[in-house]
């Protein structure tokens, strides 16, 4: 009985890891401005280019800039479950979003595009100053930003994407990142920055 229970435990420990891996923050926050910039623009090819140069500036940079840190020792995993690791990535990821955003008001980007990117720029301002104190989930308020755009820009097909946002938070309950409260308060704030922001700009 013993053997089997620690069988079950296993088996959702590494079903969580593959969601964790999965459903990391950059893995669902790169693309998001490319499908908005295809969906929205005519011709759609224009668009889905500047929602690539946003995926670039935006999420493919920082990410390279936090497995660059892991590669120097500077944070345990890419994931950065250390909070006290977290301050010096984060700022400098709000930098490059928001450098990409002036290159894209600045060149006339399509405004669903530019509203993706001013959305997630928000969500990071709002979670740099509670990370300092405390360990709020970037998971969660990740996929909660992504799927509130995603609604706000696809309709009622897209919340059929939300119970990947309850999915994702048992993962990191599960693997004990954070605590019940941690990932709630992600969603809460990824949902409350990301859809009035971008259903206002968008």
């Amino acid at each position: 009985m013993a053997a089997k229970a620690a069988r079950s435990r296993a088996g959702e420990s590494r079903f969580a890891r593959l969601v964790t891996e999965v459903l990391s923050p950059f893995h669902v926050v790169i693309p998001l401005p490319a499908v908005v910039g295809w969906h929205q623009s005519h011709p759609a090819a224009a668009g889905l280019l500047w929602g690539l140069f946003a995926a670039v500036s935006g999420g493919v940079l920082p990410y390279a800039l936090v497995l660059w840190r892991v590669a120097r020792g500077q944070a345990n995993d890419r994931h950065i479950t250390r909070r006290e690791q977290r301050l010096v990535p984060l700022a400098l990821s709000i930098a490059l979003v928001l450098g990409g955003i002036v290159v894209l008001v600045l060149a006339g980007a399509p405004s669903t595009v530019l509203a993706v990117q001013i959305a997630l720029l928000g969500m990071g301002v709002v979670m740099l100053p509670i990370t300092r104190v405390w360990k709020i989930s970037f998971h969660a308020a990740a996929v909660a930003g992504a799927v509130s755009i995603l609604t706000a820009e696809f309709g009622a097909w897209a919340w059929a994407c939300w119970p990947l946002l309850a999915l994702v938070g048992w993962s990191r309950i599960v693997l004990r990142d954070h605590t019940p409260a941690q990932v709630v308060a992600g969603a809460v704030a990824g949902t409350a920055v990301c859809w009035p922001v971008y259903a206002l700009i968008g």
